[in-house]
């Protein structure tokens, strides 16, 4: 007896995509030695390199080598947010000295009302994207309240608002969600 294998033919857009990928691959892998090269040789002052490299990770992550499970609009936006806070982050660190606290505050609790939006206009659907939001939003809740108990003497506002954001979204979530928060907690979570 004759099997008869009826495959799809590979599509000419993933085919494409594919070739592309392999041709960017050898410069992005290269690149990121080069330019540590030649900041070491120029004093390593500022250390640019890590913020080029942590930005070419960026792109890399985003266009030609997305994840492949928890692919949704919430875990990318969860992501994307988390990778700009951390290229701030090194800016500020190892380039100039930014106002972090107002800039990466004001981009968590815009990300924090972003990503509620994302969720609950389709609540139903997205049940089930719920466990990166909830870590992003336990995360950013936390760093929030560090923040301001760090700065308790004066408190920038967008920490303020971070921490408020964060605990309103969490206390909002615990209400609507109720059982389905404790059954997505268990499956992540389990023991057995």
């Amino acid at each position: 007896m004759k099997m008869l294998n009826t495959y799809p033919s590979a599509k000419k857009q993933k085919l494409l995509r594919s070739k592309i990928i392999e041709w960017v691959k050898w410069p992005f892998i290269i690149a990121p030695f080069v330019l540590l090269l030649i900041n070491i040789l120029t004093g390593f002052k500022p250390a640019w390199s890590i913020v080029a490299i942590w930005s070419m990770w960026i792109v890399w992550s985003f266009l030609f080598s997305p994840q492949l499970v928890e692919y949704n609009r919430i875990s990318n936006f969860v992501k994307l947010i988390t990778n700009a806070a951390i290229l701030l982050v090194l800016i500020h660190f190892l380039i100039i000295q930014i106002e972090i606290f107002l800039i990466v505050g004001i981009i968590g609790f815009s990300g924090l009302i972003l990503l509620g939006i994302l969720f609950f206009s389709n609540l139903n659907r997205q049940r089930q994207n719920l466990f990166p939001l909830l870590l992003f939003l336990i995360v950013t809740t936390i760093l929030g309240i560090f923040g301001v108990i760090w700065f308790w003497r004066k408190p920038e506002w967008p920490i303020i608002v971070l921490a408020a954001t964060g605990i309103s979204f969490i206390i909002t979530f615990a209400i609507v969600l109720r059982k389905d928060l404790l059954v997505e907690l268990a499956k992540r979570f389990h023991v057995k």
